[in-house]
């Protein structure tokens, strides 16, 4: 079980976060649902421009991933494949890469 983000937490409305499904249109999840079939995967915190992005994995498919961005207090969300994130998650999860701010 994971929890989200406090950054995200608090531009949730209503305990629903709501995404973009491939293919599917728009979807929604109750924040406890998320909590017990995500797990966070990666994380890219940048808090000098506000910009936020965690990648959650799913339980029970782990070739799903839901992508939370955060920009100026604004929050979208996709739910995708593994692959559809793969070059943004490889470059993120390689122990090599390394970040000067």
């Amino acid at each position: 079980m994971t929890q989200l983000n406090i950054i995200v937490l608090n531009l949730i409305k209503n305990n629903t976060l709501y995404f973009d499904e491939a293919g599917q249109g728009k979807g929604s999840i109750s924040i406890e649902s998320f909590e017990s079939s995500f797990d966070l995967l990666a994380a890219i915190e940048l808090p000098n421009i506000e910009k936020y992005t965690f990648f959650y994995r799913k339980y029970t498919s782990p070739n799903l991933v839901m992508s939370i961005n955060v920009a100026q207090d604004r929050i979208t969300a996709l739910l995708r494949t593994y692959d559809f994130f793969k070059h943004r998650l490889e470059t993120v999860l390689n122990p090599s890469f390394t970040v000067f701010l």
